[in-house]
């Protein structure tokens, strides 16, 4: 009973401080924020599944544009002191690291100032991790030749499982042999016409000599 009546107090007592914030000074807090920016790396870790070797990306999130009026959070319950706040180097960028594939980090930003503006929320942005693709690190050397298939990239925006992979794999082949053939085809027409059209040069060559020594003969016949 007594935690409830202390994080009622505590609720109670941030918004009347947040409430009291001047507005410029929050417009100008704003203004600061809309210049953080997010971003990720990652870094390939290798694993054991089911005693198997497997490999996963630990990724960062990055945070730049920052400065000491403002802090970055990734928040689990901010007033419990249940968050993680990413450290402010000396270029104004803040690094949290162990987020996995395919998760969203909502990133918190609140005023850090000497007014009563500190502590309030003033912008949130997410950013979502992509997917490694395991089928890139086992398929290496299909990906170097044919690099324009869907799955031979290392990060997907989307996961997958192995029958999307297998139907893809055969749509992209088929397609393939298609253009294999429409290509054989083309060679195909264009080696007839050229050789009707040796076959009517012939033919034309023949009747223009025939046509002269015929005419010969009847000149020699008068």
């Amino acid at each position: 009973m007594k935690k409830i009546v202390v994080l009622l107090a505590l609720l109670f007592s941030f918004n009347v401080y947040a409430d009291t914030c001047d507005k410029n000074e929050l417009a100008r807090l704003k203004n600061i924020a809309d210049q953080v920016e997010l971003s990720y790396e990652y870094e390939i870790k290798k694993t054991k599944i089911d005693g198997e070797d497997a490999i996963y990306a630990d990724y960062t999130v990055i945070v730049s544009n920052l400065n000491k009026e403002i802090k970055a959070n990734y928040e689990k319950n901010y007033l419990l002191g249940n968050y993680y706040e990413f450290k402010l180097d000396a270029n104004g960028v803040g690094k949290l690291s162990q987020f996995y594939d395919g998760e969203t980090a909502v990133v918190t930003i609140r005023a850090f100032t000497n007014t009563k503006c500190s502590g309030k929320i003033i912008a949130t942005k997410t950013i979502k991790m992509p997917y490694l693709n395991p089928y890139y690190y086992t398929n290496r050397e299909f990906c170097n030749t044919y690099s324009d298939f869907k799955y031979c990239q290392e990060l997907m925006e989307t996961s997958f499982n192995e029958a999307d992979y297998e139907k893809e794999h055969a749509k992209y082949f088929n397609a393939e042999k298609k253009i294999v053939r429409e290509d054989v085809q083309e060679d195909d027409n264009h080696n007839y016409y050229l050789i009707m059209a040796v076959i009517v040069s012939v033919v034309l060559l023949l009747l223009m000599i025939l046509s002269i020594i015929l005419k010969k003969k009847k000149k020699n016949s008068l």
